[in-house]
């Protein structure tokens, strides 16, 4: 499904339903496609995208943000009398 914001009134050809500015609605993709095509052959644009696309998750290893500080080793020095 798309995710649609209204940005002008408009009436829906399909549902007859009148939708208002910043109404947020969601459309079958082919709904979709027809809608953009009559807005294009219209010139003005009565609604924009806001479908949000799913985070990917990354297969790769996480990235280091900063270096792990190393061990610092004790050296033990026997002094001589």
């Amino acid at each position: 499904m798309k995710e649609i914001e209204v940005l002008r009134k408009f009436k829906d050809k399909d549902s007859n339903n009148i939708f208002e500015v910043g109404d947020v609605l969601e459309v079958d993709p082919s709904r979709f496609e027809e809608m953009e095509n009559n807005q294009k052959a219209l010139g003005k644009k009565y609604f924009k995208d806001v479908t949000k696309e799913p985070e990917k998750v990354s297969e790769d290893k996480p990235k280091r943000r900063g270096r792990k500080p190393k061990a610092k080793e004790e050296v033990s020095e026997e002094v001589a009398d």
